[in-house]
């Protein structure tokens, strides 16, 4: 499990981003920023730091390439470490960073990327991963979202990455998220589209929220957008690994490498001096941001579920269903055993009649017997017969049936009724407890989310059914679009919560609480349990902080 520094001063940063977006070499290029200030100091040093197992392509004039690698500091990190398909999230699990001086320290949380092209599964997969290890954390004092400067469009990719991270982001932490564009140099470290489309993508989640809120949340890139370039630091690693590389450049481009160099240092450097003085966001909001979703997301499908067995108990076939049932576990009278050979006299409307002689009431020494089957197999198990014959009427077991005694059939039949009407009385009585819990869990989330439920699990369903039509997987594209017509289902459904729920208070004990005791219903509670506990015990081992000790620091005149 992580744990932080135990310097006395610390600083928690968490990168977030799309996968293969550069968290990892943020991470790499800013501990080389803390050990060489000078850029001409780490070239003539030729001993790049390399914390997280690093690879790129570098293409020669000559049409030729080479893939330049280098392993973390520690040879365990290689298997936290994807480097060799860019689409794929190269970090698999979280890990903190520690970049220690003196008494303080900077402790850098990698996660893996959003949008992972290995599909929705492993998505979830690392959604998950990022929920356990946020909860072995105190606070946060920074989240940065990692981006490319050269997006140059909002893409459905774009947007649906960033609802995720924002749906991470707790409302308490608007003034704790930055971000950081890669690659600046493409736009001479101005950002290019990226400023206006990040800026466009924030505008309309403020509009988005305040027209269902009525609140405003002032999202902005501006002042809070910084651009970096990690061409250095691929130049510093690309001499240090390749003969040829270093033999071919020379000192060619060292003057742009140089610039690059600077212009992030100083990004990064005031990015962090910003981030000392800032005060933590408890990671508990997170969690309980966390558990709400999950809340919704469980019950609503247990509520379906509900909705459909409560119309269920209206039909004549439930109570035929639930009188078998009863009789077979003795909860209503058993039937009795008839002697066709020998006939009771009875007189109805004025006519006299016989009927078969009833030689045993309420036999339960059956097992499987029909009724209205004479000679069944399964009557000898009945007392009332000894040696073949019956010890009242003295007829072969042959003569013999089972059948329910018609006078006792209208009351067997109320109480029948009586117990679906008292069922459905629990199952009503459960679904307002249900329903409050539900209305709790989305007044937390109105409360406290800047959104409460990304789309971006939509947005990779509909990948996956394009690729697997464009593949010919017909049979795989149809799963696909089963599974997002039931998502949408309930994305709809939490939609209509949301915004049934009115704008209140509500305290996290409190919801909390109110959980434990939705467990505890008696038809319901088992199951909502279960769900719950499938969703959200995961077992996750990760490792232990990699400590890094830093030469340079930002200034940190601020107290604790």
């Amino acid at each position: 499990m992580a744990t932080k520094s135990t310097t006395k001063r610390s600083r928690d940063v968490l990168f977030l981003g799309r996968s293969g977006g550069g968290k990892s070499t943020t991470i790499n290029t800013l501990a080389n920023i803390c050990a060489y200030y000078d850029y001409k100091k780490a070239l003539e040093e030729n001993d790049p730091i390399v914390l997280i197992p690093f690879q790129f392509d570098h293409n020669y004039d000559d049409k030729t390439k080479d893939v330049i690698r280098m392993g973390g500091v520690h040879m365990a990190d290689a298997g936290n470490e994807q480097t060799e398909n860019p689409e794929l999230s190269c970090t698999q699990s979280p890990r903190i960073y520690s970049f220690v001086k003196d008494d303080k320290a900077f402790n850098f949380i990698d996660m893996p990327g959003f949008g992972d092209t290995s599909g929705a599964g492993q998505d979830e997969h690392h959604r998950l991963q990022r929920q356990e290890f946020l909860r072995s954390l105190t606070e946060l004092h920074a989240i940065v979202v990692v981006m490319n400067s050269q997006e140059n469009r909002i893409t459905p990719q774009f947007k649906a990455a960033l609802n995720d991270v924002l749906a991470l982001v707790p409302k308490a932490a608007i003034s704790n998220l930055f971000f950081i564009g890669t690659h600046a140099i493409h736009t001479n470290f101005t950002g290019g589209s990226l400023v206006v489309n990040l800026q466009d993508y924030l505008n309309d989640i403020n509009k988005d929220y305040e027209k269902k809120y009525n609140q405003k949340l002032k999202l902005s890139a501006k002042e809070n957008l910084y651009f970096v370039d990690y061409d250095g630091f691929r130049h510093l690693v690309a001499k240090h690994r390749s003969p040829r590389y270093h033999a071919m450049t020379a000192d060619r481009g060292d003057a742009t490498k140089s610039m690059c160099w600077n212009r992030t240092r100083e990004a990064l450097w005031t990015l962090m001096g910003r981030v000392i003085e800032l005060k933590g966001v408890p990671t508990s909001i997170i969690g309980d941001i966390d558990l709400a979703r999950n809340t919704i997301e469980i019950v609503i499908d247990v509520m379906m579920e509900i909705l459909v067995e409560i119309e269920d108990l209206k039909t004549p076939e439930k109570l035929k269903e639930l009188r078998t049932q009863l009789e077979q576990n003795g909860h209503l009278s058993p039937p009795c055993t008839f002697c066709r050979s020998c006939k009771t006299p009875s007189k109805s409307g004025g006519i006299f009649t016989a009927t078969p002689k009833i030689c045993h009431r309420n036999c339960r020494c059956y097992t499987g017997v029909p009724p209205k089957a004479p000679g069944h197999a399964g009557l000898k198990d009945c007392t009332i017969f000894a040696n073949g014959k019956c010890k009242v009427c003295k007829c072969p077991i042959s003569c013999h049936f089972h059948d329910n005694d018609t006078s006792a059939s209208h009351d067997q039949d109320a109480k029948a009724q009586e117990i679906l009407s008292n069922y459905n009385k629990k199952i009503n009585f459960e679904s307002k407890q249900i329903v409050n819990v539900v209305t709790m869990a989305a007044a937390f989330l109105k409360e406290h989310t800047i959104v409460a439920f990304s789309n971006s699990h939509q947005t990779r369903l509909k990948e996956e059914i394009i690729k697997y039509d464009n593949n010919g997987d017909l049979d795989l594209a149809d799963e696909r679009r089963e599974v997002l017509e039931k998502y949408q289902q309930r994305i709809a459904e939490v939609e209509n919560i949301l915004e049934r729920t009115p704008n209140k208070g509500t305290n996290a004990e409190e919801f909390k609480k109110s959980l434990e005791k939705l467990f505890q219903l008696p038809v319901t509670g088992g199951l909502i349990k279960d769900l719950y506990n499938d969703r959200t015990r995961q077992q996750f081992n990760f490792e232990e902080p990699c400590v890094y000790k830093a030469k340079n620091f930002p200034n940190w005149d601020v107290p604790f």
